[in-house]
């Protein structure tokens, strides 16, 4: 009969190796540089709200801060799903193997909790400085802080993995968990507003409560049969999970890209058409605005970049840099458009493929995306500094670096890759 132990190992060095395949393809040399610039983006606009808040700035909604870092933290507290690496042919040895899977299942718990765990840690470390600031929390007590939240965290994940059993009755249920999790945020969301020395002894209550909710959970809920078929689904729904995040940003096979008619649209599909339309122009159009895989993209890549620019300072250069990165974002997104409609029957029914017309509405197509998420931008700088000379500087910056994109960028990329594919024809 089958190693256990060694069936999880070979499963978790599978999973491992998926990871790494798509994790080289999204974290590729362009999307790399662009994460790194704007992570030093978001460690600045960081210092310099905690700056402004030690000098008594922002006092009119700074009793907001508190309630948003507990809504954020209550939030990581019930992120992510426990880790069960069950296939749907393990039906035929759940039943027969009985409690031995349940080495199996410890080995998936060390993985689950050292991540959410490490997760935990680092996000209330991150946000500790802040928390200082708008409470009564002072800095000496930071590692205290730090190490409670991340024993509620490895306590909510050891009652995820209590839901393996069947439940008893409604307060016992799975969704108990949330709940709990739920609950467990108000009172840190309290903390944050009591005077010195109080929010210290409610984080010990409150995390004394919750690990004695959870061995009372898991004294009633051994007795139970083991659900093998929620482990089976849990396993398929993380699968699931797994691969539609990771078809955000890469195509993935296990994921069947949805095409959704989007009427709001519909003026910027006429506008990449024009008036001489044609059938590249056609094509272009329908792909970036119904299809998920790249409407979705630009879409987001837009609403991010807006929250940024409200979070940066009035600095012009700043601004200009981090709509730079957008533009950057989503043109490394689209760019494979141009590839998609090569085998497809209604082009290859053509004698010929009139790469001059096509260049020209893929060039259409991108200024159209790339000009709209701009005058979404200059929206959001309206919104944020007003009519304004960095709002006119940056807005000129912007369109400059639209236009270097589309009349050099664009043709240099293209010249690169019919080079590429003259080498690949054959003699």
């Amino acid at each position: 009969m089958i190693n256990l132990d060694h069936l999880f190992n070979k499963r978790a060095n599978q999973l491992l190796k998926e990871v790494g395949k798509y994790g080289r393809l999204i974290f590729n040399d362009h999307f790399s540089i662009v994460l790194f610039v704007l992570m030093g983006f978001l460690a600045l606009t960081y210092r310099d709200l905690l700056e402004r808040l030690n000098q008594g700035s922002y006092f009119a909604f700074i009793w907001m801060i508190p309630l948003m870092i507990a809504f954020f933290l209550t939030v990581i507290l019930n992120f992510g799903h426990p880790l069960w690496l069950n296939h749907e042919a393990d039906r035929s040895y759940l039943f027969p193997r009985g409690e031995d899977w349940f080495k199996y299942w410890r080995k998936a718990f060390i993985y689950t909790s050292l991540s959410q765990v490490s997760l935990a840690l680092l996000i209330s470390f991150l946000f500790y400085p802040l928390i200082s600031i708008v409470s009564d929390w002072n800095q000496n007590n930071a590692v205290f802080f730090c190490f409670i939240y991340a024993t509620l965290k490895f306590l909510a994940v050891i009652n995820q993995y209590l839901n393996l059993y069947y439940p008893n009755n409604n307060f016992l249920s799975r969704n108990s968990v949330k709940t709990l999790n739920y609950f467990t945020g108000f009172f840190i969301t309290i903390s944050f507003y009591l005077p010195d020395f109080y929010p210290f002894l409610m984080m010990l209550v409150v995390s004394g409560l919750y690990l004695m909710i959870v061995y009372w959970r898991y004294r009633i809920l051994a007795k139970n049969l083991v659900d093998f078929e929620f482990i089976i689904n849990q396993s398929h729904a993380n699968k699931s999970r797994f691969y539609k995040l990771i078809s955000l940003f890469a195509d993935v096979p296990q994921v069947k890209t949805p095409i959704k008619e989007r009427k709001w649209l519909y003026p910027l599909m006429n506008l990449i058409q024009g008036k001489k339309a044609n059938r590249y122009s056609y094509f272009f159009a329908r792909m970036i605005t119904r299809h998920e895989g790249y409407s979705g993209i630009w879409l987001r890549i837009t609403v991010f970049i807006l929250i940024i620019i409200f979070l940066l300072p009035d600095n012009w250069l700043a601004l200009t840099l981090i709509g730079g990165i957008g533009f950057w974002l989503a043109l490394i997104q689209i760019l494979p458009i141009y590839l998609l409609g090569n085998n497809l029957p209604f082009q290859l029914l053509y004698p010929t493929q009139d790469l001059h017309l096509k260049k020209n509405a893929f060039q259409r197509m991108l200024a159209s995306i790339l000009v709209m998420m701009m005058l979404a931008f200059c929206l959001g700088m309206l919104v944020k500094v007003g009519l304004s000379l960095t709002l006119l500087w940056v807005s000129c910056a912007w369109l400059i670096l639209i236009l270097a994109i589309i009349h050099f960028y664009v043709p240099i990329w293209l010249k690169k890759l019919k080079k590429k594919s003259d080498k690949r024809k054959p003699l």
